[in-house]
C-alpha cells in the first residue's frame, strides 16, 4: 500500500468515524426526546389536525399544511418519510392514502413512530425502519415521493469542523 493510499484509508476511517459518533450523539439526543413523547403518540391524532393535513384545501401560511398542499394524490404512492422522528408526518401521508417507510436514527423515535401509526389505523400502510439514511438500501424506482421535514441539517456535513 502506497503512503497515498494510507492516506486516503485512514481520511476514510476518520469521516466513518466522524460520521459514526455524530449518529450515535443523534441517535442518543432523540431517543431521550422520543421518551417524553411516547404515552401522547399512544392516543389516535385530534381529529381536528387530521382534517388540517387531508383536507383538499390547505391554507398557504402554514408551513406544514403548504407542503402537504404541493404533494399530489398519494393513492397508490410508496412514499420514503427521512428523518420521521416519532411518526406525525408519517401518519398522516399514510391518511392520505400512501404507503409510508419512515426512516429515523433514533430506535425510540421509531418505536414512537409505531405506536402512532398503531393508534391511528395506519399500521398496515407504514413501516418504519432504524437507521442512517445515509445507510439505508433503496432501490431505484422503489420510492414515489420523499418526505424531509427538518433533516437537511443532520445530513449536510458540518464545514466549521474539518475532518
Amino acid at each position: 500500500m502506497t503512503g497515498g493510499d494510507r492516506a486516503a484509508t485512514f481520511g476514510r476511517e476518520m469521516a466513518s468515524h466522524t460520521q459514526a459518533e455524530r449518529w450515535k450523539s443523534e441517535a442518543e439526543f432523540f431517543d431521550r426526546f422520543a421518551a417524553g413523547a411516547a404515552p401522547e403518540a399512544l392516543s389516535p391524532l385530534d381529529p381536528s389536525t387530521r382534517q388540517r393535513y387531508v383536507a383538499r384545501k390547505l391554507r398557504r401560511r402554514f408551513n406544514n399544511e403548504f407542503r402537504f398542499r404541493l404533494l399530489p394524490d398519494l393513492r397508490g404512492k410508496r412514499v420514503l418519510d427521512v428523518g420521521c422522528g416519532d411518526g406525525i408526518n408519517s401518519v398522516l401521508l399514510a391518511q392520505r392514502g400512501g404507503a409510508v417507510t419512515g426512516v429515523d436514527i433514533s430506535q425510540k423515535s421509531i418505536d414512537v413512530a409505531r405506536h402512532r401509526g398503531r393508534a391511528n389505523g395506519v399500521e398496515p400502510q407504514t413501516t418504519f425502519i432504524c437507521s442512517p439514511i445515509e445507510l439505508l438500501d433503496i432501490p431505484p424506482g422503489s420510492v414515489d415521493v420523499v418526505w424531509g421535514d427538518g433533516i437537511l441539517h443532520h445530513l449536510i456535513p458540518d464545514r466549521r469542523h474539518p475532518r
